[in-house]
C-alpha cells in the first residue's frame, strides 16, 4: 500500500509540474480536486461504509491494474476518495466490497489541457450498468 502511495503522489507530482509552460506564471493556481467521493448507502440513507462494509477491505481493479483507494468524509460522512487520474475513462472496473459482494463502476470523463494543469471533467458515472447521479460535480451515492 506505501507503494501504491507513493506511486500516486509521484504522479500527481509529475502531472503538476510537467503540465507548466515556461511562460506561464502558475505560482498562484491551484489545481481543483480530480475525483469523486463514493458513498454507499440503505433505503433509508443510513451510511453502509463502516457499519455494513468495512472500508479497509475495499478493492478496486479490472484486469490489467488495482486502483488506490484513500478515505473520504464529507458532512461526517465516510466515503472513497478516488482520483481520475487512477481510471481510464469508459472502463469498467470492479469494486470489492466483500468477499461475496463485487460490483462495476465505469467513470466518463474528458482530460482538458489547461496551461498550467490539466483538468478531468467528469461526464457520467455508471454503476452495475445503470447511470449514476454526480451531485456538486464529485459525489456519487450508490443505494444497496
Amino acid at each position: 500500500m506505501k507503494k501504491n502511495l507513493t506511486l500516486v503522489v509521484l504522479l500527481f507530482t509529475a502531472l503538476f509540474l510537467g503540465s507548466c509552460k515556461n511562460d506561464d506564471d502558475c505560482t498562484a493556481s491551484t489545481p481543483p480536486y480530480m475525483g469523486i467521493e463514493l458513498g454507499y448507502f440503505d433505503d433509508a440513507g443510513t451510511s453502509l461504509i463502516a457499519t455494513s462494509y468495512n472500508q479497509d477491505q475495499f478493492r478496486i481493479f479490472n484486469e490489467t491494474s488495482e486502483v488506490f483507494i484513500t478515505p473520504g468524509s464529507i458532512n461526517g460522512i465516510q466515503r472513497l476518495s478516488l482520483q481520475l487520474i487512477n481510471f481510464e475513462s469508459d472502463t469498467d472496473y470492479y469494486i470489492e466490497l466483500t468477499d461475496n459482494d463485487t460490483d462495476t463502476i465505469q467513470l466518463q470523463y474528458e482530460l482538458i489541457q489547461q496551461s498550467c494543469f490539466n483538468t478531468y471533467d467528469l461526464r457520467e458515472v455508471f454503476y452495475n450498468g445503470e447511470p449514476v447521479q454526480i451531485e456538486d460535480d464529485i459525489i456519487v451515492d450508490i443505494i444497496k
